[in-house]
């Protein structure tokens, strides 16, 4: 590709010898873009801008050029001024250019110009010399976009296999593939952040997912308002914003005001949804710039099929959750509860550590059954659950339903004392009274290594310590002594202070 422009060069600098031309230039039109620009020239003028970015609107005798479609000599040119004609020139005056000829490129591709200050007009072999000149360069151009498109699909293809294989990870949700996903998008796109924003469909709560580079910004926020992103949420739409360089008076942002990210630039936000959310995949560019349509495609096509991956993995993150928790409750049930307590048992086993299974088991349970929805006894259930997880056990430890009104906790360390404590709180809870009655608390416990040796032993005698507790009906409130309670009131005080 470089030898080809390289040789376009060429072509234009023998036709600038061969025509004794004073500027001869290759000037590329966009229409897309709306502008003009100079791909290879040779001049000896110290006026000609190389480098300018001419709009379409300001292209002077260019316009008569495009819109007539065929070659145009213009002759006796002299004091005219050629800045107004050829806005490439400086406006500083260019003196004595004479005549100047110019040939479309192509179908609305861009233009071969020449000028001359040796003579008034060009001959006509000069005329052919440049319109051959001009065929010439035609084909070059189109060899020059076929290698630029093949380049472009090369690299899309590659950025597709480079991005399906995060996509199809198991590990598609972490944070680290996360990351990763984004930087294949910001090469791909090129821009200079990615941000990947979900908004939770019925509470409204917006999370940043995910950003590369890193950005300091809050994970979480129950509303991000007013910014580009939040504007992505609501039109549910790809949409683009061109930010011009050095306006720092518009208050554009991406998610809040005083967040550290430039407010210059261009901004692209993609808009997806999941079954329970909803998406943004938003990019950001200090530089203004233009997001080329196939660029944009790639990426928005990834995108969908990430968004399908996302879901998958989230909902089968979900099911592998129920088939071991209690929908309700959130605990484990029986038997996933069994095989955390199989797999803590060896553990202990294997490193001499201490272990205390307990059970608790709430009555009558028949009797509020007979009077009450199965939606109550739930709530109940509920009701013991929080009680359990918020003000009696320590964090990290795991509880089981063994049964609708039976309970399993597994921890490091117990004695008989604590289960009275907890026999003790969740008695306090005064369950049952709309019921005409009062719950009562149970519990049975054994311990490793001091009570069993293995596994059977250890729910056989967790269960037979609960059957003994049953039978014996004590009251909950009777079998504490005085001492006991009292340390218990003054702990539980001495904690809330």
């Amino acid at each position: 590709m470089v030898e080809d422009l390289e040789v376009l060069q060429k072509t234009v600098c023998f036709l600038a010898n061969a025509l004794e031309a004073h500027t001869v230039a290759y000037i590329d039109c966009s229409e897309r873009k709306g502008v003009l620009t100079c791909i290879a020239s040779h001049s000896l003028s110290d006026q000609f801008r190389r480098n300018a970015v001419i709009p379409l609107d300001q292209c002077g005798i260019f316009a008569q050029v495009r819109q007539q479609g065929k070659l145009m000599e213009f002759g006796n040119l002299t004091g005219r001024g050629i800045y107004n004609l050829v806005p490439f020139y400086s406006p500083n005056q260019e003196d004595m250019i004479k005549a100047i000829c110019i040939t479309p490129i192509g179908v609305g591709e861009g233009f071969l110009y020449a000028d001359t200050k040796q003579k008034w007009n060009f001959g006509r072999k000069e005329i052919c010399l440049i319109q051959d000149a001009a065929d010439l360069i035609r084909r070059l151009i189109g060899h020059l976009e076929k290698i630029f498109l093949h380049d472009d699909y090369v690299d899309m293809l590659t950025f597709f296999y480079e991005t399906d294989r995060i996509i199809e990870s198991p590990d598609l949700m972490d944070s680290t593939s996360l990351e990763q996903f984004l930087g294949k998008l910001l090469k791909f796109i090129n821009a200079d952040w990615a941000l990947l924003i979900n908004r939770n469909i019925i509470t409204g709560e917006t999370q940043i997912r995910s950003s590369f580079p890193n950005i300091t910004l809050p994970k979480s926020k129950k509303k991000f308002s007013g910014g580009l992103v939040d504007s992505v949420f609501s039109r549910k739409r790809l949409t683009t914003v061109s930010r011009i360089r050095g306006k720092r008076g518009l208050d554009h942002f991406l998610l809040f005001p005083g967040e550290p990210l430039p407010r210059e630039g261009s901004f692209l936000g993609l808009y997806g949804a999941t079954s329970g959310d909803e998406w943004v995949l938003a990019f950001l560019s200090k530089d203004g710039k233009f997001w080329e349509s196939d660029r944009v495609y790639g990426v928005d096509r990834v995108f969908r099929h990430f968004l399908v991956a996302a879901d998958r993995v989230i909902l089968h993150k979900e099911c592998e959750h129920l088939l071991r928790h209690d929908c309700f409750t959130g605990l484990l049930h029986i038997r996933a509860f069994e095989e955390h307590v199989r797999s803590c048992f060896s553990y202990a086993m294997e490193n001499n550590r201490n272990i205390a299974l307990i059970i608790i088991q709430w009555e009558p349970y028949l009797e509020i059954c007979s009077i009450a929805l199965p939606s109550a006894v739930a709530l109940i259930n509920h009701r013991i659950v929080m009680a359990l997880q918020k003000e009696i056990l320590s964090e990290g430890v795991v509880i089981g339903q063994l049964g609708e009104n039976r309970l399993g906790i597994l921890l490091e360390q117990a004695t008989q004392f604590d289960i009275k404590k907890c026999e003790y709180f969740l008695h306090k809870l005064s369950l049952g009274k709309e019921f005409g009655c009062q719950i009562e608390f149970y519990s049975g416990m054994s311990r490793y290594p001091q009570d069993v040796t293995n596994i059977p032993e250890l729910w056989g005698q967790a269960y037979q310590s609960l059957q003994k507790r049953i039978k014996g009906k004590h009251s909950s409130m009777t079998i504490y002594d005085e001492s006991a309670i009292d340390v218990l009131i003054r702990a539980d005080r001495t904690l809330r202070v």
